[in-house]
């Protein structure tokens, strides 16, 4: 079995969409506010990978996985999102899923974490694969992966401190705080001022672990 993108396989586009609409119909309705299948289009922003195979000389779609901006409608402030892991009936319950996790998480190991919502019966498969539970909905959980590495606590250093400047938002998730302040802590990273909203989240969080450092609200 062979994963590569999308790109490379054009003959296999129309075969997800419909493997997709089938599967995902009112979800796919809601997420791009269309009522026919003639309207869906696969999602521009994401890099979508099929597992395919020769059986009997023939080329055979597995199955798929992308990564996409934002993969729920209600939670566009999360980015990076592995999306579409579809396996074709005929193939399932053989470990292939697991094998499109990890091509996605070693491909994309520079990126903070990944995130996904997937059926609650799904659970252990995600779970199996590094996946923890960050929000659980009437139908649906989900799960996010951390990747810890060197890279992305370098991002996550330069994306948030200029000079001696460490800038807040609203949008930063606790794990993500939680991680900064570590990194900082552990390289000892000399920050004088830090900048928050008025209504920073975790307010208490900041003002706990840097008493001697001057705080600006703005």
């Amino acid at each position: 079995m062979k994963i590569e993108s999308l790109n490379l396989h054009q003959e296999f586009i129309d075969i997800l969409r419909a493997a997709y609409w089938n599967e995902w119909k009112e979800s796919l309705m809601k997420e791009y506010n269309i009522t026919d299948y003639s309207e869906y289009k696969l999602d521009p922003s994401g890099e979508y990978y099929v597992a395919y195979d020769y059986i009997n000389n023939n080329k055979v779609l597995i199955g798929s996985i992308a990564l996409v901006d934002c993969d729920l409608y209600t939670h566009k402030h999360i980015k990076n999102w592995v999306a579409y892991v579809y396996i074709f009936p005929i193939f399932r319950n053989q470990g292939i899923s697991s094998q499109l996790l990890q091509f996605i998480i070693n491909k994309y190991n520079n990126q903070l974490t990944l995130t996904l919502w997937c059926k609650h019966s799904l659970k252990q498969v995600y779970e199996k694969n590094g996946f923890e539970i960050i929000e659980t909905l009437p139908e649906i959980y989900i799960m996010q992966k951390k990747l810890n590495n060197i890279n992305n606590i370098n991002n996550l250093l330069n994306y948030y401190i200029e000079n001696d400047y460490l800038n807040l938002n609203n949008n930063i998730k606790l794990d993500d705080l939680d991680l900064l302040i570590d990194s900082i802590n552990k390289y000892n990273i000399i920050i004088n001022n830090i900048n928050i909203p008025k209504d920073f989240k975790y307010i208490n969080l900041i003002k706990e672990k840097y008493i001697n450092i001057n705080i600006k609200e703005y």
